[in-house]
């Protein structure tokens, strides 16, 4: 996959994971329903696909270490704010916070 598709594809799932996260910490005292969270948990779990096919594809390609490096930390970062949703009590925009340390 080109870097390019890549990014794009990153960029547009961050952008629906952290506003879906939003809009489930917004509308928690409304109703009680976990249709965007499964929306944004559903968004991170392919970016962590991607993180991960990207890992697999830079390390077969001997790339320089901190990409390698780069792709790694962030497939921990959406492993660990997907962890942190599932915790989630609405009280604050959880994942979409964990998101902020993505790279």
């Amino acid at each position: 996959m080109s870097d390019m598709g890549l990014k794009t594809q990153i960029e547009k799932l961050l952008k629906d994971a952290k506003r879906n996260c939003v809009f489930c910490y917004g509308r928690a005292r409304l109703r009680n329903t976990d249709a965007e969270k499964n929306q944004a948990q559903n968004s991170v779990k392919k970016m962590q696909k991607l993180y991960e096919d990207n890992y697999t594809s830079l390390r077969k390609e001997d790339a320089p270490a901190d990409w390698i490096q780069k792709s790694l930390d962030n497939k921990r970062v959406c492993m660990d704010a997907i962890d942190a949703c599932n915790k989630c009590d609405k009280t604050v925009d959880t994942l979409n916070r964990q998101l902020l340390k993505i790279r």
